[in-house]
């Protein structure tokens, strides 16, 4: 009860936050002069990409932490918390990819040194955190009805043993993993400069093209392995050992950022981690099932 309280808690600040963000804080700066709305927009994306990524791993940990067998959370409960664990994780992911690109370029901004296209930035920076605060505020929605579950049903935990089935929301987390990491090896393949700068570690194309495409085949074909594990029907504990072994790269990804940038790009090193770290969670919950 009280885990669930705290999931659901920080859960929905966040909502709050973001929303406050779509529905106030921005709409109000549009209507600002253009030096002040660039210098408090640009100062917005500075403290909002430090702070997010915490904030965000914080609350999928906890929510994560809901589908262990001590929550004793009841076959509904652990129903709704699955499906909102899985839209938090998809928003984390579709962070990564969509808004947060954009929020470093406007971190950057100053007044005088605006690109050609920076109203187009904000717009789709705008229509990606409504998209993002939707799935939010839907989470949020089903975390609270975990909550509010009848509690005379027998407790659950994770899925039954033996291969790991389409309905189960492991299937579709390592599933998650395997797409994300397709995507990341497609878009080291197809904009290697603006990949390697999302990476945590900026390149150029003197030269250095052949290893940023080596790196993306190889995303791709991790990612198409496992794939190809949840088509052969193997066991979660094959599937488990897969995933330990493969959370070596995000891991060793930002030992890479670290050794490179050191701390000039944080929010890559958190990323890096985080991932390891919740390739691990989902391991030790592929061992459990």
């Amino acid at each position: 009860m009280i885990l669930q309280l705290l999931a659901l808690l920080l859960l929905g600040l966040m909502c709050g936050s973001e929303l406050s963000v779509a529905a106030f804080a921005h709409p109000t700066l549009n209507r600002q002069p253009l030096d002040t709305h660039i210098l408090v927009r640009s100062s917005f994306a500075t403290l909002l990409g430090r702070v997010m990524p915490f904030w965000m791993a914080a609350s999928t940990l906890f929510n994560l932490l809901l589908l262990l067998p001590f929550a004793h959370l009841n076959p509904l409960a652990w129903r709704f918390s699955a499906v909102a664990l899985a839209i938090q994780v998809l928003a984390i992911v579709f962070s990564l990819v969509a808004p947060v690109p954009i929020n470093n370029r406007i971190a950057r901004w100053a007044p005088k040194s605006l690109p050609d296209d920076w109203r187009a930035q904000e717009h789709r920076w705008d229509v990606y955190h409504w998209l993002r605060t939707s799935g939010l505020v839907a989470a949020f929605a089903l975390l609270a009805l975990s909550l509010l579950a009848p509690r005379n049903l027998p407790p659950s935990s994770v899925p039954e043993a033996g291969q790991l089935q389409s309905g189960s929301i492991l299937f579709w987390l390592v599933l998650l993993i395997a797409v994300g990491i397709i995507f990341i090896g497609a878009r080291f393949i197809l904009s290697p400069i603006r990949a390697a700068s999302d990476f945590g570690v900026p390149s150029d194309a003197n030269g250095r093209l052949a290893y940023l495409w080596a790196k993306g085949t190889r995303d791709v074909v991790s990612g198409l392995l496992a794939i190809g594990l949840l088509w052969l029907r193997v066991s979660p504990e094959v599937i488990a050992v897969f995933i330990f072994i493969a959370s070596l790269v995000p891991l060793a990804d930002a030992v890479n950022v670290y050794a490179h940038v050191r701390t000039r790009n944080t929010i890559a090193i958190f990323i890096h981690g985080g991932t390891a770290l919740f390739m691990w969670l989902l391991g030790f919950l592929l061992l459990r099932a």
